[in-house]
């Protein structure tokens, strides 16, 4: 007396079951959810994944699917439970299609309430699904270029070659429809690792990409599973299958990327002089992910993100730091290939720096238009300079007078006299579509061609403000030409955000 034979049975007693559980389990997570209530508008509800897997009836032998933890804002050891995990009740092979069509068309769902709110939860927030021990997947997208292929940003383990080198992967695309699965289309993924800044640095996490073909009838189907398999370890994780850009990116539209520490970052006037100092040299839009982002510094990026010019993602490492795991620098190569991925179809180019780096150019007018030559170059690689070691790069420095924040593009105006090399410090900014293979500080590999320049540090250079013991120092001003228009734009911002 299977599933199959009394349908009807079946799926009662499943929701009635999934309802009972869904209130003590409900009320147990109260606490526990309220103290991470977070600022409206700072966590989107994620539309490009879910946290329930889908039919799994069609699973090769011995590959067998788990609910995927989601990633709390804390380090938990690796054996504790997680937070917003699902129920039971939604393991079932059978169910879990409904709780997906949930999610693409609640008027179809028989799903019942209390589930759904569990759903709701585990999808407050961008996490990390964990595929199994040291692999973990967070985002999808469609090759920007010509979508013949999608790519899955993911952590996996450095130390081991056999992984990166074996058929380890597969994507499956499919529906919601609970009585067929022939609509199913499963291709063979590549993994690869994204190379990071220094390889010799012996961590065992590493960022990588899970490439898959996406052949056009794929392009329907709502729902993508990711199905790993490495000697005796297996696991999935589910996405919704990303949307294809119908069209090209406006042109001379500039996306920035880059990350926001909270423990180095706490500088509120220098933020937004950083967002108003790009602003003006004719960014778009600004894409960050934060660790550690204070409360002030968050009512800040909010104030952006509702004037629409920011948007903030809070980024937490999956793996365990206090059990020794690590990954190079927080986990920053799969973050910046994330931010790179997301706006490679939405934005003509995107330029990747730090908090503490700044483009500067003598092409009038001084943007990023005038150093892409209007869009005849696709990459536009610039060398590093650091700035006055004698400079203050502590804190905010305000007028006794007038309380506006002083400008550091306009106190600090000497730089060391020695430019670094090619790629050594190097950042760029490029048709994103055209990149291939992405690094830290430069382009390893393009799609095909691509118009690179190496403008002259003379020309364009990008300012490094922090602190170095380099000697010698020479006027630099390349920066504070700006500093008519946006000394009252800062002040503005300021008196808005902190008055």
């Amino acid at each position: 007396m299977g599933f199959r034979q009394y349908p009807l049975r079946a799926i009662a007693l499943t929701v009635l079951g999934a309802f009972c559980f869904g209130l003590a389990w409900r009320s147990s997570l109260t606490s526990e959810s309220s103290k991470r209530e977070p600022l409206r508008g700072w966590y989107e509800a994620a539309p490009d994944r879910l946290s329930v897997k889908a039919d799994v009836s069609d699973l090769e032998p011995g590959l067998i699917p788990k609910i995927v933890e989601n990633i709390p804002e804390q380090n938990f050891p690796a054996e504790e439970e997680l937070p917003f995990q699902l129920p039971d009740d939604v393991s079932d092979p059978h169910l879990r299609p409904q709780v997906a069509a949930e999610i693409t068309d609640p008027s179809t769902s028989t799903v019942s309430d209390d589930v759904k709110q569990t759903i709701s939860q585990s999808l407050t927030a961008f996490h990390w699904q964990k595929v199994f021990t040291d692999f973990y997947v967070y985002s999808v997208y469609p090759n920007a270029l010509d979508s013949s292929d999608l790519h899955v940003v993911l952590f996996g383990p450095n130390r081991d070659n056999q992984f990166w080198s074996a058929d380890v992967c597969s994507c499956v695309y499919y529906s919601t429809d609970l009585e067929s699965s022939l609509n199913n289309i499963t291709v063979k993924g590549r993994l690869e690792v994204l190379p990071e800044s220094k390889p010799y640095e012996g961590h065992n996490i590493g960022a990588g990409r899970l490439k898959c073909p996406f052949p056009r009838e794929a392009v329907q189907q709502p729902l993508l599973d990711v199905r790993c398999q490495h000697g005796s370890k297996s696991g999935a994780a589910t996405f919704r299958t990303p949307a294809v850009m119908s069209e090209p990116p406006p042109k001379l539209t500039f996306a920035l990327c880059g990350l926001i520490h909270g423990f180095v970052n706490e500088q509120q006037a220098v933020v937004i002089e950083y967002i108003e100092y790009y602003r003006l040299m004719g960014v778009t839009k600004i894409f960050w992910q934060g660790i550690d982002v204070g409360d002030k510094t968050r009512k800040l990026l909010q104030y952006y993100e509702d004037e629409g010019v920011m948007e903030f993602r809070e980024w937490k490492v999956p793996y365990n730091r206090t059990a020794g795991d690590s990954a190079h620098y927080y986990g920053q190569v799969a973050a910046q290939y994330d931010c790179i991925m997301r706006t490679a179809g939405l934005f003509d180019y995107t330029i990747i720096a730090d908090l503490d780096e700044y483009y500067a150019t003598t092409r009038q007018p001084p943007t990023f238009a005038s150093i892409t030559n209007n869009g005849d170059s696709d990459c536009v690689l610039v060398q590093s300079v650091f700035m006055d070691p004698h400079g203050n790069y502590s804190g905010d420095t305000f007028d006794p007078e007038s309380g506006d924040p002083v400008l550091r593009t306009a106190l600090i105006t000497l730089r060391s006299s020695l430019i670094h090399g090619q790629d050594e410090r190097s950042k760029y900014l490029c048709r994103m579509r055209k990149v291939d293979i992405p690094q830290i500080h430069t382009v390893q590999r393009n799609r095909g061609q691509a118009a690179t320049v190496r403008p002259s540090p003379d020309e364009t250079i990008l300012l490094h403000y922090r602190q170095t013991n380099e000697p010698g120092s020479v006027k630099e001003r390349r920066a504070s030409v700006l500093s008519p228009q946006l000394q009252p734009r800062v002040a503005a911002v300021w008196k808005t955000v902190y008055a």
